[in-house]
């Protein structure tokens, strides 16, 4: 048996179930065909990523024992519990079974492949838990920390309005600890605990109040806050080019909590607004993700598409994925810093960069 990059490894027979990985140190992604059957090594594609050269290549002995027939399956997605013939998958990207029946030449039922491959550092885990090979039609997109850059736009905001304010100077530390409450406070609202212009007012006389500031001052920064934001525009991944290129092929649309002034700017100066087939809103819903109520509003408008054919994509656990399990459709939580799921949500897909989203549309 040979390796992707064609060196000698091993020979004999199988015995049992053994599952043999080899660091190649190649440059390729996924095999367009099996990799080796009997005696053929086929090609890496050529757009092969480079950022998976440190994945491992598996070497698989069929369990029952064939004696003449090996698969080396360089850096194939991880394949669990797969019948032969496309049925029964369960793979890294939700496979077809046209893209299996292209990989595997030989075909014996019921024989279980397990793949280690190592994730990908770029696109990250895309595991499909739930509708399995049904094509993705509708895309949900989060706004802020999915498609734009919230924390850049929050900080120019913020330090901007000081100086208007006569505030003095606000540091990246000070930043650091507006963020904290923020969140705190965002998350209270998907709890349902308080309402949106307390969570507006609330944070801003917290954060004056730990920064030794005036509390009183709290509305009027907001107000002049919520214009702000949309003044400084930083795209995630280029995401704005993904989406553009995804016209056409899947329907998006954008949906957010964040307040009616903010996002309408925001969407308007990074040319989202023109690319999206809809944009929700909460304040115009009147629900709040993750309430059920705010996707099942979505869902009315849209033409009730089958849910198992709309993915949600974000970066808040506790926000997008968790209305996403709430509304029974597939989720992708983007998750580009790699931390950990500690809100006991499903979470169906995980990317680490937006261009991920190309194999989970293949």
């Amino acid at each position: 048996v040979f390796n992707s990059s064609k060196e000698w490894i091993t020979g004999g027979t199988g015995s049992g179930s053994t599952v043999v990985s080899s660091d190649t140190g190649g440059t390729g992604s996924e095999s367009d065909a099996a990799g080796v059957v009997s005696a053929g090594i086929l090609p890496q594609p050529a757009h092969a990523s480079a950022e998976r050269s440190r994945e491992k290549s598996m070497i698989f002995f069929m369990n029952p024992p064939i004696n003449f027939v090996f698969f080396i399956v360089p850096r194939f997605p991880g394949i669990v519990n797969t019948k032969c013939g496309g049925k029964n998958l369960r793979g890294s990207h939700g496979g077809s079974e046209k893209k299996v029946e292209k990989y595997f030449h030989f075909c014996y039922n019921n024989y279980n492949i397990i793949s280690k491959n190592t994730r990908s550092a770029a696109l990250g885990s895309a595991v499909d838990n739930r509708g399995k090979g049904k094509m993705i039609r509708t895309i949900l997109w989060d706004i802020d920390g999915t498609l734009l850059n919230f924390l850049a736009s929050e900080k120019a905001a913020i330090q901007s309005l000081f100086s208007e304010f006569g505030l003095g100077e606000c540091t990246d530390e000070m930043i650091a600890r507006y963020s904290a409450i923020n969140r705190k406070y965002w998350e209270r609202l998907e709890r349902g605990e308080i309402t949106k212009p307390e969570v507006l007012r609330g944070r801003y006389e917290e954060f004056f109040l730990l920064e030794g500031l005036n509390p009183a001052l709290a509305p009027a920064f907001n107000d002049a806050y919520q214009l702000r934001l949309g003044d400084t525009v930083v795209y995630c991944d280029d995401s704005k080019t993904i989406v553009k290129s995804l016209r056409g092929r899947v329907r998006q649309y954008a949906v957010s909590n964040g307040t009616v002034i903010a996002q309408t700017k925001k969407l308007k100066n990074s040319g989202l607004d023109i690319l999206m087939d809809g944009v929700f809103l909460s304040e115009d819903v009147g629900y709040e993700k993750p309430a059920v109520e705010f996707f099942d509003a979505v869902f009315r408008a849209i033409g009730q598409p089958p849910r198992n054919e709309v993915l949600i994509v974000g970066d808040s656990l506790t926000s997008d994925i968790r209305g996403g399990n709430n509304a029974r459709i597939r989720t992708c939580w983007y998750n580009p810093a790699g931390l950990s799921n500690t809100a006991g949500v499903q979470v169906d897909f995980e990317l680490r960069d937006l261009h991920g989203i190309y194999e989970l549309l293949r």
